[in-house]
């Protein structure tokens, strides 16, 4: 797998026909991530919100 490969569920058939007989294949792979990038990613929105906080307590709204 690539490293950048986006996570999910991907499903592939494959099919071999010839003037006698056919084949078919189906196959499944499951990508997940590693949980340390949800956490990485809930500490960034928490960052963004406390300097929109700070920023507004600091110069108010206007």
């Amino acid at each position: 797998m690539p490293d950048k490969t986006i996570a999910g569920d991907y499903a592939g058939t494959f099919s071999v026909k010839n003037t006698t007989s056919s084949a078919q294949a189906n196959f499944r792979l499951v990508v997940t991530t590693s949980l340390l990038s949800g956490w990485i990613g809930i500490l960034v929105i928490m960052a963004a919100i406390a300097l929109v906080y700070y920023l507004v307590r600091k110069y108010g709204r206007r």
